[in-house]
């Protein structure tokens, strides 16, 4: 009787290790991932890598411009909130809100880190040059 039990863990253990590898995770869009919903940003903050300095602007249609390029992407949440790579220098992108509360953005090209999860980028990659333009146009 006690080998029945055992066999049935066992089973069962597998059986969630197989959904574990093979069942994708689920894919969300970017304000799936925030925690301001993105028509109450009304104030952005960046900096890029090559400047120590943050740039940022109040003015609606840069802060849509940006929205609307990190929304081009699918974010698939990582195994464990894990990465195998975190770049020792990164941009950083802060959202406001009137009420002062802020989400984050890190990215860095295949992977990004949002409010201190990491998710991996579908359906391209975060450019490094993209933002330094934008940044450069702030």
């Amino acid at each position: 009787m006690g080998r029945i039990y055992i066999l049935g863990a066992a089973f069962a253990m597998v059986f969630v290790l197989v959904l574990a590898v093979y069942v994708p995770l689920q894919e969300v869009d970017l304000a799936e991932t925030i925690e301001i919903p993105s028509e109450e940003i009304v104030r952005v903050k960046l900096n890029i890598p090559s400047d120590h300095r943050y740039r940022s602007t109040d003015n609606p249609e840069k802060i849509r411009e940006l929205l609307d390029f990190l929304d081009d992407f699918q974010y698939e949440s990582l195994v464990g909130n894990e990465t195998a790579y975190i770049p020792s220098r990164a941009s950083i992108i802060y959202f406001y809100n009137d009420s002062g509360e802020s989400d984050f953005i890190v990215p860095y090209v295949r992977e990004v880190m949002i409010n201190q999860i990491f998710y991996k980028v579908k359906d391209g990659e975060i450019e490094a040059d993209w933002l330094v333009g934008f940044y450069e146009s702030l």
